[in-house]
């Protein structure tokens, strides 16, 4: 993940991030080390707009999450985000392991879960396992 490749610095502003507008600041602030070629030096994986979006996806799910957690009338919600996988895609070039099929199961997987569960709320999910990002 493009996460654990940045700077320990930068990685702190995610965790750090505790509105939407923060995380859309960070997002902001990557696109302006792209145009000033200071990705390295701001602490920034050199990588794809792709794998830093996700990143930001994780942040501000984390941050959905925790705002529909500490609201009484939405305590049946529940917010996460997942990854497929590598999918066999025109985006992968159709080099991924895994079939569309197979790709669908964690997304469903998510929609599925029942809405009296508490838990996962604000996680990153992969092959139906919660996975520790940050």
């Amino acid at each position: 993940m493009a996460f654990r490749r940045m700077s320990p610095k930068r990685q702190q502003t995610f965790r750090d991030a505790q509105t939407e507008d923060d995380v859309s600041k960070l997002m902001a602030n990557y696109v302006e080390s792209v145009e000033k070629e200071t990705l390295s030096k701001e602490g920034w994986k050199q990588s794809a707009y792709y794998d830093i979006s996700k990143t930001g996806v994780i942040a501000l799910t984390r941050i959905q999450a925790a705002a529909f957690k500490s609201d009484s009338s939405k305590q049946d919600v529940l917010i996460n985000c997942c990854c497929p996988g590598y999918v066999s895609t025109d985006m992968t070039n159709h080099k991924g392991i895994k079939t569309p099929d197979e790709g669908t199961l964690t997304p469903v997987y998510c929609v599925m879960l029942p809405g009296n569960l508490t838990e996962p709320q604000g996680s990153f999910l992969s092959d139906k396992t919660v996975v520790e990002t940050w």
